[in-house]
């Protein structure tokens, strides 16, 4: 079985709109574990005004789960915490006070938008970021009308920011548009993370392992080793800022 890594999730139990239990966290740790996932990334969302769990409790999950997870699971699952943080005016200063709010406590930041966000706006918050220091990765860009540009995307790639897609995209989960856009930023090479955004075993479940399978047919296995290993193990490797 391939190895993988999954650099976006919500499995973290009751921090934000995912795990609601320590149960339910296991059940998707263990999932991923089937599927071939080796290493994983918790990034539990940041946004002011609906998810705003103090790090002091995300840490304290992370911690309980990891200790859990050791009991129940095999020995050879990584786990590193990360935050998903939906953009706002303070998010320099924010992701300064706190490492918790990044990934791993380097200098990348899983950086969300929204829909109403636009070109001029992903541009300047991208450009911002990165002047500051931090390494944006945008979170899963398929979804914001803006970026439906691979223009764009080619142009917040050369700003230095890093793109991931969701794997539920890629297969066709998210609707037929997804699926095409997100297919065609792979071909062109405009893609370096895939994951699975995964926040619960039944509506919103991981499924990494089909999406390898998908990747290796259509486009070679070397997308998979880049895209769910080896591009995913560099950033857990670059943590410092």
């Amino acid at each position: 079985m391939r190895r993988l890594c999954d650099i976006h999730c919500h499995i973290l139990p009751g921090v934000d709109d995912g795990a609601s239990s320590m149960e339910e966290s296991i059940a998707l740790l263990q999932s991923e574990y089937d599927q071939g996932v080796r290493a994983i990334i918790l990034t539990p969302h940041f946004r002011r005004g609906m998810f705003e769990a103090p790090r002091s409790l995300v840490r304290d999950r992370f911690d309980m789960l990891r200790d859990e997870a050791a009991l129940q699971l095999p020995g050879d699952l990584e786990l590193s915490l990360g935050c998903e943080f939906h953009v706002d005016q303070e998010m320099d200063e924010t992701l300064e006070q706190d490492p918790a709010y990044r990934m791993l406590g380097g200098s990348f930041v899983l950086t969300e938008f929204s829909g109403y966000h636009t070109e001029s706006d992903i541009r300047r918050v991208t450009n911002s970021l990165v002047i500051e220091g931090w390494v944006p990765i945008i979170a899963h860009i398929e979804r914001y009308p803006a970026c439906r540009k691979p223009a764009l995307v080619e142009e917040l790639r050369r700003m230095g920011a890093y793109i991931q897609v969701n794997a539920d995209a890629l297969l066709g989960r998210d609707g037929l548009s997804a699926r095409l856009y997100t297919r065609k930023l792979v071909g062109e090479g405009l893609v370096d993370y895939i994951g699975s955004d995964a926040h619960n075993m039944k509506e919103r479940a991981p499924h990494l392992a089909e999406c390898a399978e998908f990747l290796d047919k259509k486009y070679g296995p070397g997308a998979v080793e880049k895209l769910m290993w080896s591009n995913p193990l560099r950033l857990i490797g670059k943590n410092g800022r």
